[in-house]
């Protein structure tokens, strides 16, 4: 079996998925940005007086809390971030090398980590409660779910170093049996044996 198969036909799923959830996060970030912004943010409310009874109409769906600004701006990061380690995790699965190894692994973790603290601020938003609108509750749901997938995706970068049919290793750890590694290949190419001086 050719090395890291099983991870390799998962990790293209997976970046497939999460961009379209990304997408999404960044769709309705960046919507929900523009409305707060444009001071739309506070869920205005108008009171008609109707036939000496009250009715409370809301004209705009957006509503949320105290966290919501933090949520918004975080969630746009973690969304680039995300974004740019899809490319880069692509860049890997064609090439399927532990030299773009790294690289994939190191930007998954950056984006993974933003999006940690939109998904910290997103439970934070849901605890404090409030008026929120639907854009909002789509958003938080989304972020929760790209914090799994790319918690996932980072566990699957890295499942080569536990059983190589999942993936390129970083190299072996710990001990090596004698004339094994990198430093017996040298001494073979220069020529020199071990214990010969």
């Amino acid at each position: 079996m050719a090395e890291g198969r099983v991870a390799k036909g998962m990790i293209m799923a997976v970046l497939a998925v999460e961009l379209v959830i990304l997408i999404v996060i960044l769709g309705l970030a960046s919507w929900s940005l523009d409305m707060y912004i444009d001071g739309r943010q506070n869920h205005p409310r108008k009171i008609v007086s109707l036939s000496f009874s009250l009715v409370l109409l809301n004209l705009v769906n957006l509503g949320g809390n105290a966290a919501t600004n933090y949520m918004v701006i975080f969630a746009l990061l973690g969304g680039t971030t995300g974004v740019a380690s899809i490319i880069v995790g692509y860049s890997h699965y064609r090439a399927w090398k532990v030299e773009t190894m790294a690289a994939a692994a190191s930007s998954a973790a950056i984006a993974w980590s933003m999006m940690g603290l939109a998904f910290g601020l997103a439970w934070k938003e849901v605890r404090l409660g409030g008026p929120r609108g639907k854009h909002l509750r789509t958003l938080e749901i989304f972020i929760i779910i790209s914090t799994l997938i790319q918690m996932f995706y980072l566990m699957a970068l890295h499942a080569g170093n536990f059983n190589q049919k999942y993936g390129p290793s970083y190299g072996r750890t710990g001990p090596q049996p004698a004339g094994e590694g990198p430093s017996s290949e040298a001494q073979k190419s220069s020529g020199n044996e071990p214990g010969s001086a």
